[in-house]
């Protein structure tokens, strides 16, 4: 369920604990690695504990796309896979909003980011 925060953050709820997304999309197409970064170092209203949802909590944020139906296009996850047939190469999930495809896609390629923060419930 979707809940406006006091600020203009919003809050999903998934299993056992709240995310909140960031009011902030990054500004361009980001490839895997440099997403994680951004995610991990990112500061936004003073807080620094950000990161990037797994295929699951994206999810879970597509299937509650009040706020993802104006944000579309294909979100990077941090859920990772690796494949050895027929040549090794590693990839991620990553998932389109607002219509909830799923799909791998190689590191290097560039999607979009947003990070969430975890609030245990």
């Amino acid at each position: 369920m979707l809940d406006q925060s006091e600020h203009y953050m919003i809050k999903v709820t998934i299993s056992n604990y709240e995310v909140i997304i960031s009011p902030i999309t990054y500004t361009k197409h980001l490839n895997w690695a440099d997403a994680v970064l951004y995610c991990n170092f990112v500061e936004i209203d003073g807080l620094n504990d950000w990161y990037m949802p797994s295929r699951a909590e994206l999810n879970v944020l597509c299937l509650n796309n009040d706020f993802f139906q104006h944000h579309r296009g294909i979100y990077w996850s941090q859920s990772e896979e690796y494949r050895s047939y027929p040549d090794d190469y590693n990839m991620a999930w990553v998932q389109s909003f607002p219509d909830g495809y799923q799909r791998l896609s190689y590191k290097d390629f560039d999607y979009w980011v947003r990070p969430i923060r975890k609030l245990i419930l």
